[in-house]
């Protein structure tokens, strides 16, 4: 047997007809309660150069020299594509796409909202940090594994006090614990395909007591896995 409990005969069925006389689920919007999800996509598409690399490791698991055997690791490739960077080695930057179009949302669409931008690659997040904090007039700070311990309480304050309006953070860091309701405004620069992350990371910036629509808004390589 495993570590879990199993129960002897019998008492699974009821502890079944327990909870059914007992309890009821009720969801936060039958409850009225915390904010409205409002989903968006803004796309970009494949650079000549992100195309052929897809195109190579599709047809023969490699990337250049660089060959693999395994699915997952190709597929971590495609993923670093999408997102603009070389897929193996140190990352550099393939296409700026991405990045321009989170320029636009943060300058342009919404230039005086609280953002936050969540992350699947930690070499996304650094690489987008030094592009927006070249704007003297924009605060930014990022989030990741290696930020220790005690700035994280920090960080997270500034934001929610509006001292720093956009926050780059890693799904994988901050999907649990992290209150980010100062904002209504969240971009998904990349995702993973774990569920948890997703649901998880969403719900960072809702509140019980907070009614204003939460907008989500995901950037999208065309022919990618981004689509996945």
């Amino acid at each position: 047997v495993d570590w879990d409990w199993i129960p002897k005969k019998g008492v699974r069925e009821k502890i079944k007809q327990f909870v059914h006389e007992h309890a009821f689920f009720l969801s936060r919007k039958k409850a009225g309660v915390g904010s409205k999800k409002i989903y968006e996509t803004r796309t970009v598409l494949l650079s000549p150069v992100q195309r052929r690399q897809v195109q190579q490791i599709a047809r023969d698991m490699a990337v250049g020299e660089v060959e693999t055997k395994w699915t997952p690791v190709a597929h971590t490739w495609l993923q670093k594509i999408a997102g603009g960077f070389t897929p193996t080695g140190k990352p550099e930057i393939m296409s700026d796409a991405k990045i321009k179009a989170l320029r636009e949302l943060v300058f342009e669409e919404f230039p005086t909202n609280s953002i936050v931008v969540w992350f699947h690659f930690n070499h996304e997040i650094d690489a987008v940090y030094e592009q927006l904090r070249k704007v003297k007039r924009l605060t930014v700070e990022k989030c990741y594994g290696t930020t220790p311990m005690k700035e994280r309480p920090k960080i997270q304050e500034r934001f929610q006090t509006g001292t720093t309006r956009v926050l780059l953070i890693q799904i994988a860091l901050g999907q649990f614990g992290w209150r980010l309701d100062k904002s209504s405004t969240v971009v998904y620069y990349s995702n993973s395909y774990e569920h948890e992350d997703r649901a998880q990371s969403e719900d960072r910036v809702i509140h019980v007591k907070k009614t204003e629509p939460c907008l989500y808004i995901d950037l999208v390589t065309l022919d990618s896995t981004d689509e996945d």
